[in-house]
C-alpha cells in the first residue's frame, strides 16, 4: 500500500515532496470520514509523511535510489479508515435504552456459558 502512495503522490504535478504529499492529506481528509477517523488519519499519515520525508532525504532525492532502497518498506502498509455508511432501517438504541427483553435477547450468549 506504501508503494502505492508513493506513486499517486508522485503523479501529482507540483513542485516538491512536501506540497504533494499535502495534497494527498487533504484529498484523504475529504472523504466522509467521522472526527475520530479523520483524528486516526491524520495521526497515521503525520507518521507516513516524516517516514517518507527522511526515506527520501537519505536518498537524496532520487526516485530511482528512493525505491531500490525502501524496496521493503513500501510493501508495507498504511492504513486507511473504511468511510462508515449509513445502513438503512431504524437506528440502534444504545444499550441502557434498550427494554428489558432486548437486554436479555443482547446478553444470551453472554449468560448461556
Amino acid at each position: 500500500m506504501s508503494k502505492y502512495i508513493f506513486d499517486r503522490v508522485q503523479s501529482y504535478d507540483l513542485p516538491n515532496l512536501e506540497e504533494k504529499l499535502d495534497s494527498l492529506r487533504s484529498h484523504l481528509c475529504s472523504e466522509d470520514y467521522t472526527e475520530e477517523q479523520i483524528k486516526t488519519l491524520k495521526r497515521n499519515f503525520s507518521h507516513f509523511k516524516s517516514q517518507i520525508k527522511q526515506r527520501w532525504l537519505k536518498a537524496h532525492k532520487k526516485e530511482d535510489v528512493f525505491l531500490k532502497i525502501n524496496h521493503s518498506w513500501l510493501e508495507g502498509t498504511f492504513e486507511i479508515p473504511a468511510i462508515s455508511q449509513n445502513r438503512p432501517g431504524r437506528p440502534s438504541k444504545l444499550f441502557n435504552e434498550s427494554s428489558e427483553r432486548t437486554k436479555r435477547r443482547k446478553t444470551e450468549e453472554v449468560r448461556s456459558l
